[in-house]
């Protein structure tokens, strides 16, 4: 009613909201007058608080005398204010306005308060029954084993009692929040109402009285028609929750029906082939539907292509685009177009739609079969493939329903009101568009009608799901065990099988080349890795003994023992991954499918890595170095102590191992000490005195190289005059050492030049110090300014 108004009255609406709280009722006085006190106290004595919901207000439910004296008294009045059309005193065409809606308003609630009232005792009389009928029930009246078709029965009767339970203890949430506006309201008319009467007290003139006496009247109607919503409100919460009660006694009832039922259920023969002829006759109807949809297409695809012809010819023959009429009737022919085409792609939907219903049929007689073979056995394998294939419908049924969800919510260019688009239009034109319209809802009715029936299957393969399950649970402890060992060994052969990737091997049969497909499985790449394990322990085992054996045996040296103790080692791994590929069927046309991925993916990443252990290889091979060489690369100096795949170590003087990797040494310039021989030429330079004779220095020198035990005497040392130097004369000793014997060239170094230190010394030979000449040049002094 309220909407009715504003649209009716547009121009007054802001004007009324303004003044909504001070407004009274004109007409209250001969509602008042007519009405007993009895009646006004039942519609003004509402108690605020609703907590107690069976609490009646004080017309009681079961005397519906005083509500029906009050709703005829409101209609008397609203039909002598609706018959005179005269303005009031004091009053405004707006606040007019308000007072009739107020009083429509008024009559509306009391209307449905009555309807409340005359319901109630029939809802309390329906409780009442319903609770007796769940109390008294002890059992069905035929005994056991029962149908299951009697299970989804109760089933059904159990899901409709739980959604409706739910939907009305919403409706009371809503009622409850609906009381409490009512009450607000309905306190703000009576402060206006006081107010008013204060205003009407303090009034000096005629004018001001009238006034002030019809705002009074206007502000007690609308706490009138605020006291009647809100008794309305409460009748129907009243009513919702002895809905509510109803259902859950029902609700409780189905429940214990379906636990009994399903204890002991049984799909027999006939009912099973009562469901399968159901389920053809059904199949033939949506059959026939398919077929005349496919026709109907056919049909409406030739009208199509006729109108897009005609609307062809009509753009190819028209020489005015901008007359009016020419305008009309393209649109006409574009409208027409577009009509045919929707009804093409319906006709084609619905077509399609309906295979899916034949779908849905194929999937449901397929579903009840397996039930009845379910249902009718105890063993825990079938009922647990049973469950498997009914989440597998329902989950492609919860795909097509996301389906259909979207294409309904799609917006579909309907949206604006039937006024709005007809508005400006021919009559050829509107009817276009009403067709249009149509065909729109068209369909969205074939989207509805099967999304409807793909949600009854849903729900019925839901109910099945819940069947299986609570057949699961009615077991006893060792059936509970049986079956979870076994649910444990089926998993861990499921993981055990599972394929992790298949590859192609190319057979060769009686001349023929077969492409066959070899499975690699978890089971297989978990033997082939037990294998591998078992063998390296063994590897390790046989390459450590090997390396024993060639120290103790043949006399080898430790570094190379090592070496080819590791060497050993890797060819061992190698055949072992042969064997085991061998062991697990795993063909090795898998490596050559993986050799280009690694080779593009692993290339780059690791192409240091494989050179160094090309490089490594290369050492072995060549041998340009081997452990115990004492070599230089870089500013590295030291002796090698192993050779290893990647890298090599190499001991320096100061006791420090540095890892080089193999590839530095094919690269890089190597200086090999001990390549071919350990014997090494060292030399130590020295500078004496003018004074001193050259031959004795160079029998001293010559006599100190003889006297220590690493200098070689063959080849025996030498000593070189080399040069005149600025201050001394400048000797070179140079001599043999040999490095096979664990010499330290610097250490040698040392001890000859302390030697020699004592010897020059003892012959009054000296060491001269170095001769610098400074030239001083005398500046001029300074002339004072």
């Amino acid at each position: 009613m309220i909407g009715a108004f504003l649209s009716e009255n547009g121009d007054f609406v802001e004007k009324i909201l303004s003044c909504r709280l001070r407004l009274a009722a004109y007409a209250v006085a001969v509602i008042l007058s007519a009405v007993p006190a009895a009646t006004a106290q039942s519609v003004f004595s509402l108690a605020p608080s609703h907590q107690t919901t069976t609490a009646a207000p004080a017309a009681a439910d079961n005397d519906l005398e005083p509500l029906r004296q009050s709703l005829d008294a409101a209609r008397d009045a609203y039909r002598q204010t609706m018959a005179d059309s005269t303005l009031p005193p004091g009053a405004t065409q707006e606040e007019l306005l308000a007072r009739n809606h107020l009083q429509r308003e008024l009559v509306t609630n009391l209307e449905q308060s009555l309807d409340m009232a005359l319901r109630l005792p029939d809802s309390q009389r329906r409780v009442e029954e319903q609770r007796t009928a769940a109390r008294e029930w002890t059992g069905f009246a035929t005994p056991p084993p029962y149908s299951v078709l009697l299970l989804d029965k109760l089933r059904k009767t159990q899901d409709d009692a739980r959604f409706a339970a739910q939907s009305a203890t919403a409706r009371v949430t809503l009622l409850d929040q609906e009381a409490t506006v009512h009450e607000q309201e309905l306190r703000a008319s009576e402060i206006d109402r006081r107010q008013s009467e204060e205003h009407l007290a303090a009034a000096t003139t005629q004018e001001q009285r009238n006034r002030q006496a019809w705002l009074r009247d206007l502000a007690a109607l609308e706490a009138r028609a605020a006291a009647a919503g809100l008794e309305q409100t409460r009748r129907s919460r009243k009513l919702a929750e002895l809905q509510a009660a109803e259902k859950r006694e029902l609700l409780a009832l189905s429940e214990r029906q379906v636990a009994v039922a399903r204890r002991d259920s049984r799909l027999t023969q006939e009912d099973l082939n009562a469901v399968l002829a159901d389920l053809d006759r059904r199949r033939a109807t949506l059959e026939k539907r398919q077929a005349s949809a496919q026709a109907a297409g056919q049909k409406s695809q030739g009208a199509l292509i006729q109108a897009q012809q005609a609307l062809a010819r009509f753009r190819a023959e028209q020489n005015n685009p901008a007359d009016p009429e020419t305008a009309k009737r393209r649109d006409i022919l574009e409208r027409t177009v577009e009509l045919r085409r929707m009804q093409a792609d319906n006709d084609v939907l619905a077509a399609d739609l309906s295979k899916r219903m034949l779908d849905l049929q194929a999937w449901e007689r397929t579903g009840w079969q397996y039930r009845g073979l379910l249902v009718n056995s105890h063993e825990t394998d079938k009922l647990r493939e049973g469950l498997d294939n009914l989440e597998q419908l329902l989950q492609q049924l919860r795909t097509w329903n996301t389906y259909l969800e979207s294409e309904l919510a799609r917006p579909s260019g309907g949206e604006n009101s039937t006024q709005e688009r007809l508005a400006g239009l021919s009559r050829e034109q509107a009817a276009l568009a009403q067709q249009i319209d149509a065909a729109q809802r068209t369909r969205l009715d074939l989207l509805r009608d099967v999304q409807q029936a793909v949600a009854g299957l849903q729900r019925t393969l839901g109910i099945w799901r819940e069947d299986f399950l609570a057949r699961g649970a009615d077991r006893s402890a060792s059936s509970i065990a049986n079956d979870t060992l076994d649910m444990v060994w089926q998993g861990l052969r499921a993981v055990w099988q599972f394929e992790i990737l298949s590859v192609e091997d190319t057979l060769n049969i009686d001349g023929r080349t077969v492409v066959a497909a070899r499975s690699v499985t978890l089971g297989k790449a978990l033997n082939a890795l037990l294998f591998l394990g078992i063998g390296y322990v063994i590897s390790r085992w046989l390459s450590y003994r090997a390396g024993q054996f060639a120290v103790q045996r043949l006399g080898a040296v430790s570094g190379h023992a090592r070496t080819i103790s590791r060497w050993l080692h890797v060819v061992l791994l190698c055949t072992l991954l042969l064997i085991a590929l061998y062991m697990v069927n795993i063909p090795l046309t898998m490596f050559a499918f993986l050799g280009g991925a690694l080779a593009i993916g692993l290339g780059f990443g690791t192409q240091v890595l494989l050179k160094n252990l090309v490089a490594g290889i290369m050492l072995l091979v060549e041998r340009p170095l081997k452990v115990g060489d004492l070599i230089e690369v870089g500013s590295i100096v030291g002796t090698v102590t192993n050779i290893d795949i990647r890298s090599s170590t190499v001991r320096t003087g100061d006791g420090i191992e540095i890892l080089v990797p193999n590839s530095t040494f094919i690269e890089n310039n190597v200086t090999n000490w001990t390549y071919s021989n350990a014997k090494v030429r060292r030399s130590v330079k020295i500078g004496v005195d003018y004074s001193a004779e050259p031959t004795k220095v160079r029998d001293l020198l010559l006599k100190v190289a003889s006297q220590h035990g690493h200098v070689l005497t063959d080849p025996p040392p030498r000593v070189l005059f080399e040069d005149f130097g600025a201050d001394a004369l400048m000797f070179n000793l140079q001599y043999w050492i040999d490095y096979g014997r664990g010499t330290d060239a610097m250490q040698v170094a040392s001890d000859l030049r302390f030697m020699i230190e004592g010897a020059l010394g003892e012959a009054g030979i000296g060491i001269p110090y170095p001769q610098r000449v400074v030239h001083l040049r005398t500046l001029p002094p300074e002339t004072p300014q």
